[in-house]
């Protein structure tokens, strides 16, 4: 969650270019980004909503070194709020959009700040989505459905000292899985609250947090999270050397967890950064596993190392090698989707080593082509998988021990703010052992495409595609094919006003059906068409 911010009305149903352009062109925030080891967001949980993908253009410029998601949600999603590093101010305290789509897709989202000061801010915030749908064979009478509502409030407050941030949020789930059984519903519910800090003195950068989650399915199984981190860094800035420490402990309730030590050294100039660190992961359960197949170490060590080079403005190239353990929950289960059942599953899974080459060079009469390819290893990797519960199988996370290389390329196109354009294509070895681990579809080739034309000054549109082929599950002796994604999106904002706008948002055009998981199919044509008001 991490110190949601309520954004005006486009953050929540509006096109993106909408908000771009209504929000964050309203301040410009000159800061220096420090590279620093950062945990990824929670995936939010599956809506019905659309969501296009950005068609901004990769900067040739130093990426913020920020990790990659362990987990990929496999639907799109339409985050409720904002999340942002920055307090930035807007003419707007409050936004309210309502979508509705046949045959049921609806979404249903508002917030307000109560307190909008340039230091302070206390807003709260709510989101339904709703979805139904029957499965591809009509005869079947299948009917597949989820329905969620997130509630959520947040306050920041910039001090001379540094900045906090309070968040805390609900969210009930109801998810219709006929598979399961005539009428099966699972509801999952789930509380949150964090906390965080940011400050300076003299030299000495430092942060401290600490979050809570209960997770709680069928009213049957709970699973609590505590969360603890505190990192401090001394120096850094353009040419300037920089040293720092981040220590993490992560615990449930059962009695899993680990502590994390991340020692680093950095530095940056016009031309160069580097950042050399190594991660240290100590589990911490006393737990006796009791099971040959899985014994796991208790002590790793994973490398955290970025190197990267811009010689020019025309050209850049990045070299990044990360690993370390995670620590399963349930919760991480229900994010990948709804329709998997949370369950006691491995404490934790390890990644010895994750590399990535990057190459750019441009824009050249507004192009950029960039270059890029990895190695990774995964022990103990979660994958989606069949599971054997109550004689009949569900569908779960499985172990598995997986590596394998990936190779790509992205190509990218503006012209004034007109025209933008971004592909990239990507491909992996398609094994059950091989493969990239971030892929849990074991997806083999991957195009992702999206094009955002901006023909009137109030009309924005975007286009956009994605291919996933070859995708697979496997479950103990059996290889199941889930089908290719092929997906069509479109997307349309007009803003009639400042306040108000009109907005279509729709998916899987081409009505390509595929299996989200084993047994559970897409739905067809999606999306929402609304109206977005900010106040």
């Amino acid at each position: 969650m991490k110190a949601l911010y309520i954004a005006a009305l486009a953050t929540a149903l509006m096109a993106p270019a909408a908000a771009a352009q209504d929000i964050a062109t309203e301040i410009s925030v000159d800061r220096t980004i420090v590279p620093e080891q950062r945990d990824a967001e929670r995936p939010a949980g599956f809506v019905p909503a659309v969501q296009l993908p950005a068609a901004e253009l990769r900067p040739l410029s130093l990426h913020e070194y920020l990790k990659a998601s362990e987990l990929t949600n496999i639907v799109p999603v339409l985050e409720p709020a904002r999340y942002a590093d920055t307090i930035a101010t807007t003419p707007y305290r409050g936004y309210a959009a309502l979508g509705y789509f046949p045959i049921y897709n609806l979404g249903a989202s508002a917030g307000y700040r109560f307190i909008d000061s340039h230091d302070t801010r206390l807003g709260a915030w709510m989101q339904f989505d709703g979805t139904s749908y029957k499965g591809r064979d009509a005869s079947d009478d299948l009917t597949f459905s989820n329905n969620s509502l997130n509630i959520g409030a947040d306050f920041n407050r910039l001090f001379k000292a540094g900045h906090l941030a309070v968040g805390a949020g609900y969210m009930y789930g109801r998810t219709g899985i006929p598979t399961l059984g005539d009428g099966y519903h699972s509801n999952v519910s789930r509380v949150e609250a964090d906390a965080s800090w940011w400050g300076r003195v003299n030299t000495v950068t430092y942060r401290a947090g600490f979050d809570f989650e209960h997770f709680a399915f069928n009213g049957c199984f709970g699973e609590q999270r505590y969360t603890a981190e505190l990192g401090a860094m001394i120096g850094g800035g353009r040419e300037r050397p920089a040293g720092g420490l981040d220590i993490k402990g992560d615990f449930l309730s059962g009695g899993n967890g680990q502590l994390t030590f991340l020692p680093y050294y950095g530095y940056a100039n016009s031309m160069v950064t580097a950042h050399v660190g190594l991660k240290a992961d100590i589990a911490t359960s006393s737990l006796d596993f009791g099971d040959d197949a899985y014994s796991p170490s208790r002590f790793h060590l994973a490398p955290d190392v970025l190197l990267a080079w811009e010689p020019s403005q025309m050209f850049a190239a990045e070299a990044r090698v990360s690993g370390g353990s995670r620590l399963n929950t349930a919760a991480a289960c229900y994010d990948y989707s709804p329709f998997m059942t949370p369950q006691e599953m491995l404490p934790y899974s390890h990644v010895p080593v994750d590399a990535q080459l990057r190459f750019a060079v441009g824009p050249v009469a507004g192009v950029t082509f960039t270059l890029f390819g990895g190695y990774s290893m995964a022990d103990n990797w979660l994958m989606p998988s069949l599971v054997e519960s109550s004689g009949r199988a569900v569908n779960s996370f499985a172990p598995v021990d997986i590596k394998g290389w990936l190779a790509g390329v992205e190509i990218g196109y503006r012209w004034r703010d007109i025209v933008e354009f971004e592909a990239t294509a990507q491909m992996a070895p398609q094994r059950s052992d091989r493969g990239w681990y971030l892929w849990l579809d074991h997806a083999q080739y991957v195009v992702d495409a999206a094009l955002k034309v901006r023909p009137l000054d109030r009309l924005d549109i975007d286009l956009g595609y994605e291919f996933r082929g070859r995708r697979m599950l496997y479950a103990p002796q059996t290889a199941m094919n889930l089908g290719n994604k092929s997906d069509l999106s479109l997307g349309a904002a007009y803003r009639i006003s400042e306040p108000l706008s009109v907005w279509l948002r729709a998916e899987n055009l081409l009505c390509r059906r595929y299996d989200i998981l084993a047994g559970v199919p897409s739905q067809g044509i999606k999306g929402l068409v609304g109206v977005s008001y900010k106040f």
